[in-house]
């Protein structure tokens, strides 16, 4: 084989060591409905970090939109984690370590 011959496919998925399904995979875009759901979930899910999937759907129903648990329950997918006790959520609050930043001194 030389330098000027091309890879197979086949010969590079294998060489990143990914499946060649990987390669031929074309994502889908998000609808607008669903990154409107995500941001809600996100916003509860920041203000409340303790709501597991149920008061998530609860909160979100509250807000006026249509959903299932199964839409409602923090995704990891998307960056969400699941819910956490609320004292984990307030021992996570306090022990935050405090560091001031200035535009002053960028750190860069």
């Amino acid at each position: 084989m030389s330098p000027a011959e091309p890879l197979s496919i086949s010969r590079q998925c294998k060489l990143l060591d990914i499946p060649r399904s990987t390669f031929y995979h074309v994502p889908q875009p998000v609808s607008a409905q669903d990154l409107e759901l995500m941001k809600l979930i996100d916003h509860c899910h920041t203000d409340l970090p303790f709501y597991g999937s149920r008061r998530i759907k609860d909160w979100l129903q509250d807000e006026g939109m249509t959903v299932n648990r199964t839409h409602a329950a923090p995704d990891a997918r998307h960056g969400h984690c699941g819910g956490l006790s609320e004292a984990e959520a307030e021992s996570a609050e306090s022990s935050a370590p405090d560091i001031p930043l200035s535009a002053a001194q960028p750190d860069h």
